[in-house]
Parts: structure tokens; C-alpha cells; sequence
């Protein structure tokens, strides 16, 4: 029927007519079956929908391809524009130089060459400069996924913070999240979570800047248990540095001074300002002394020692370091030589004061005022991360595990390995935080030497999101092995409306 209908009275039989014609059967059986196919998602043909995912499989290919050349050249820190943006041309950059290189052994890059070259593609070729950005942004993103989640499943963490100029004379603030992964065995992992441009450098600026960085990442800042920064007044001042106002925020933040940097700074003069210190390694020096004073003493010495005692001088703080290497780890076997020492020896003075000298060794007041700080600190407020009684009698209870030297991160295995994490709830907590306390700000200082790398002189005008991503790419470049590139195409083919199809 291609006309209205006027004759009303003949309502009936007309539309008996109608529905009987072929004309109608026809296109409602053709309505019938479009229904059953948009319900099913199939609106076209069987030949059309081949060439549909045919199509969708080539340019996943190409796609595949593309993220696999940036994040190699990303890796390595390599530029990937150049002063021509068409194939086939001198200086037309890294990318597009990879890209030829590889269609000369890949069919599927080929394909895609000789197609872009006979014009076949009016909108993209997905090999442009803004497309370079948004893979870049796509890697990065998924990166940065896999690090949350990480980070979260962890949920204590600690922040390491350092800034720089860069050759465009704008401030950059390295931001590094350290945390233990609980895996087959406890993992301690740094992840670089990019730079951000440090407008204002003051305490609160700087506090401001990563307290906003966590929030756009979904990472909480209550579970934060350590920050770590130079000496820089701006970063340590106890009323209006970071470490200050961030701790405001949250008791249990910990600040850790750069240990590298307080090393220099710090550790000459506070050591003879203190009394402990003076005592400390005068002891030390009274151990060699005694020692090396008769040669029977120092075969006694070495039958229990393996690293040697050392001297140390007035002049040179460093020998002072390698000075206590063997006091350090060598205490219980330093006590017994002592004790031996005492027994053998004939001459009054030598014995009192290998005596004396192994009380002093035997002495652990400094690892009681540790703990006692440490119980203090994370207990702050109603929720506690431990309890001090608890974790004390935890300790005492020690002597049933390994009785060889064990590091933090070893005994955490431990427990780990033989699942006993139950059995000491509160040395498990205490144990994790630890772990995450940093010692130093290298891995921020290491970020730097690869912001140098990125933004070069010639790449002064690099934007602060491609800065960025690069920087994730290359510095977390084991994470970038482990991720699938479906999921970073998926990524990609969301953020925007695209022609084409992945």
C-alpha cells in the first residue's frame, strides 16, 4: 500500500486484502528476522560479518605491532618524532623508521604500509604524532593499573620524594611508592608513579602535589607507613616541611631521612654531640686495640671471626663505617673471643677489661628504645597496626624459630613460606612495615638520570602527560613485559570514538 486510505466503511476487507498480499508478507517476514538478528547482535549478512572481523583481526595486528615498536623505543629512552612525519623520508624519526624496517620482514606491517601509500585511508593510519600520544597514554595507564593494584592488595606503602630542574628549567617531583608484594615469597618493589611539575617547592605546595597524586590514583593514604626525602629544609622542617604536614595527616607516616644524604650531613657532627656515639666507638676502638695488642689475642679473634676488626681514624669518618661491618654482624662471636680472652690471659688489667668490654658488647639497650618507639608509632590513635604487648610477647616466643641471623625480610619469608602469620599476627604487621620503611632516596635520584635521558635540549617543549608516560614505560619496564596487548588496544579503542573497529 503506497497510498492512504479515505474509504473507511470498506476498513475491514481492505486490510484483509493487505495483510494477504504478497507485498506485506514479504517485508514483515523481512522485519521478522531483522528483530531476531538485533537481538542477537548480527544486523548484516554472514559475508559482510567475515569482512567485518577479518578487518577488526588486521588492524588489532597492526595495533599489536605499533605498541610493541613505542614501547621498545620508550625503554631504551630513544625520541620517536623527527622533523618529517611521512614514511619513506630522511629524519622522519625513530617510529616511523621502525615501522619501515619492520614492514620489510612482516606482512602484516607491509599490508598496512602499502595501503596508507595508495591512499586507501581517508581518516588514520594510526602512525601520526597525536596517536603516538595516546598509545603512549594507553601503555602508561595500564601500567599504572598494575601498580595500583598492586599497591592496594599490599595496602601498607611508603612515599619517596625528590626534585630536580629539568632542561626546560621547570621543577619535576619523582614520585616512588615502595611496598612488600605478598607473592610466592615477600617481594620488596619500588614503583615509579611519574613526575609531577613542582610549581611551588614550599612544604605545602610540595605536600599538596603527591596528597593529590594519590587521590587521582585511588591509593589511600591512611595505609601510608613511611616518607623519605632529602635534608632539604622545605622536605624535612618539623613544623612546615612534607614530612611535618603529612604527618598531621596520618601519625603513622614514619618519616625515614635519605640515610645516604644524613650520612654526609648529619652523622660527623651528631656522633660528637652525642655521648652514646663517643662511647659507641670508643668501644670500637678499645676492641681492636685490645686485640691487636699481643698476637695470641688476635689468633684468639680470628678462630671466631671471619671479617677481621678494623681501626678506624679521627680524620676520615668513612673508615668509621667499615669500622663496625664487623661488630655489626659478628656481636655474639666478638662476646665469646672475649670471653676467651678473659680465661686465658694472666695479666689482671687485660682480663677486666676484656670483661668490661664484653658486657658492653652483649648490651642491647639501643634495641630496646627501638622497639619501644617503634610500638609507640604504629599504635597511635584507636586502631592500632600492632599491639606492643603482643608483638613483645611475640618476640619473646622468637626462640622457636631459625636461631641463625635473619633479616627483616628473611624472617618475613619465613613466616610467609611456613604459614605462620597467624601464629604471629603482630610480627607479621610490623615485619611489612619495615620492609616498606625506605633507606634512601636512590630510586628517585636513579628516576632523574632518566628524566635527562627523555627530555633532552632538542626535546626541551616534550609535554608534561608524554614526559610522564615515557618515564613509566622506561622505568617499569619489567610491569610493560607482563602486559597483554589486548588490554591495552581495548584501552585505546575506548577512549575515543573510532572509525575503525578493534
Amino acid at each position: 500500500m503506497t497510498e492512504g486510505l479515505s474509504n473507511w466503511s470498506s476498513i475491514g476487507m481492505l486490510l484483509k486484502s493487505h495483510e494477504s498480499s504478497p507485498e506485506h508478507t514479504t517485508l514483515m517476514a523481512t522485519w521478522k528476522d531483522f528483530e531476531q538478528r538485533l537481538q542477537t547482535g548480527k544486523t548484516i549478512d554472514q559475508a559482510e560479518s567475515t569482512l567485518l572481523e577479518a578487518e577488526k583481526r588486521r588492524w588489532r595486528d597492526v595495533l599489536t605491532r605499533l605498541i610493541s615498536i613505542m614501547q621498545s623505543l620508550a625503554e631504551r629512552n630513544l625520541a620517536l618524532r623527527g622533523s618529517a612525519n611521512t614514511l619513506h623520508q630522511q629524519h622522519n624519526g625513530n617510529f616511523l623508521k621502525e615501522v619501515e624496517l619492520l614492514a620489510k620482514f612482516d606482512p602484516v606491517m607491509k599490508q598496512h604500509i602499502e595501503r596508507v601509500e595508495s591512499g586507501q585511508f581517508s581518516h588514520s593510519s594510526y602512525l601520526g604524532n597525536l596517536i603516538q600520544n595516546e598509545l603512549i597514554a594507553s601503555i602508561s595507564g595500564k601500567m599504572l593499573d598494575t601498580m595500583v593494584t598492586e599497591i592496594k592488595q599490599s595496602k601498607y606503602y611508603s612515599i619517596i620524594l625528590d626534585c630536580t630542574p629539568d632542561v626546560s628549567h621547570q621543577e619535576q617531583m619523582s614520585v616512588i611508592i615502595r611496598t612488600v608484594i605478598m607473592d610466592e615469597a615477600p617481594t620488596i618493589k619500588e614503583h615509579f608513579l611519574g613526575f609531577l611539575v613542582a610549581s611551588e617547592t614550599t612544604g605545602l605546595g610540595l605536600s599538596s602535589l603527591i596528597l593529590n597524586r594519590l587521590k587521582e590514583l585511588n591509593i589511600p593514604f591512611d595505609d601510608c607507613r613511611g616518607q623519605s626525602y632529602d635534608n632539604g629544609a622545605n622536605m624535612k622542617g618539623r613544623n612546615r616541611g612534607v614530612q611535618a604536614r603529612l604527618l598531621q595527616k596520618n601519625p603513622r607516616a614514619l618519616y625515614v631521612p635519605c640515610v645516604s644524604h644524613s650520612l654526609n650531613l648529619v652523622v660527623a657532627d651528631a656522633a660528637k654531640a652525642s655521648t652514646d656515639a663517643i662511647s659507641y666507638f670508643g668501644n670500637v676502638q678499645k676492641l681492636y686495640t685490645l686485640f691487636s695488642a699481643a698476637p695470641q689475642r688476635w689468633a684468639i679473634l680470628k678462630e671466631h671471626l671471619t671479617i677481621a676488626l678494623k681501626s678506624w681514624s679521627d680524620t676520615r669518618w668513612e673508615s668509621r663505617v667499615n669500622s663496625i661491618e664487623a661488630v655489626r654482624y659478628q656481636a655474639p662471636n666478638i662476646r665469646e673471643a672475649l670471653l676467651e680472652v678473659r680465661d686465658k690471659v694472666t695479666d689482671p688489667l687485660t682480663k677486666v677489661e676484656a670483661q668490661s668490654l664484653a658486657e658492653e658488647v652483649g648490651s642491647y639497650r639501643f634495641l630496646i628504645c627501638t622497639c619501644d618507639k617503634l610500638c609507640s608509632t604504629l599504635s597511635t590513635g584507636d586502631g592500632g597496626d600492632i599491639d606492643g604487648k603482643e608483638l613483645a610477647l611475640e618476640i619473646t616466643n622468637l626462640p622457636s624459630l631459625p636461631t641463625c641471623e635473619m633479616t627483616a625480610l628473611e624472617l618475613l619469608s619465613f613466616i610467609h613460606k611456613k604459614n605462620l602469620n597467624e601464629l604471629y599476627p603482630n610480627l607479621w604487621i610490623a615485619l611489612r612495615i619495615v620492609c616498606t620503611l625506605p633507606v634512601t632516596v636512590a630510586s628517585a635520584e636513579r628516576s632523574f638520570s632518566k628524566l635527562k635521558l627523555i627530555k633532552t635540549y632538542l626535546r626541551s617543549c616534550m609535554g608534561q602527560d608524554r614526559l610522564t608516560g615515557l618515564a613509566i614505560i622506561s622505568i617499569n619496564h619489567e610491569i610493560g613485559k607482563q602486559l597483554s596487548y589486548d588490554d591495552i588496544i581495548d584501552d585505546f579503542a575506548s577512549k575515543k570514538a573510532r572509525k575503525q573497529k578493534f
